[in-house]
């Protein structure tokens, strides 16, 4: 289990470094709970620095666990995705526990020019690079590198 939470934590560790990168900080948001591995069953979310990163599961099932191990109970829910179902997900959930819930749908990363298309094995590669590296590779490093 060691290595599985160092891989996430390293997942994690981009998208923090992505959401910095946009002026988005969480990490003053409950900064009195400690980095961890939320773990039940299969399902493994990650908590650091005021994000939560779901793993296999279900939205609502990582908020459910992180709910339980922070002790909020919070008035509203404010959820941001790209996935209209992952929005539900936690509306239905936020009914459930008779939390207000604010949903929005974020579409503006379609609008982001990329100089290369998705790649499957370029998307492998970075992944692969970033478990035994700890580096995020550009896409523009990740197609040099395949072609060597």
């Amino acid at each position: 289990m060691i290595n599985k939470t160092i891989d996430e934590g390293s997942l994690i560790d981009l998208r923090i470094d992505e959401l910095y990168k946009f002026g988005f900080d969480f990490s003053k948001n409950w900064c009195n709970l400690k980095e961890t591995a939320l773990i039940k069953g299969n399902e493994t979310p990650y908590y650091k620095k005021g994000i939560i990163c779901s793993g296999p599961g279900t939205k609502s099932s990582a908020l459910r666990l992180f709910l339980e191990y922070s002790k909020i109970y919070p008035k509203k829910i404010i959820f941001v995705d790209d996935t209209k179902k992952n929005l539900e997900d936690i509306k239905t959930f936020s009914e459930e526990l008779g939390i207000e819930f604010l949903g929005i749908e974020y579409l503006g990363y379609k609008k982001i020019l990329h100089k290369y298309p998705f790649s499957e094995k370029r998307a492998i590669f970075q992944i692969d690079y970033l478990i035994k590296n700890e580096i995020w590779i550009s896409d523009e490093k990740a197609e040099l590198k395949l072609k060597d």
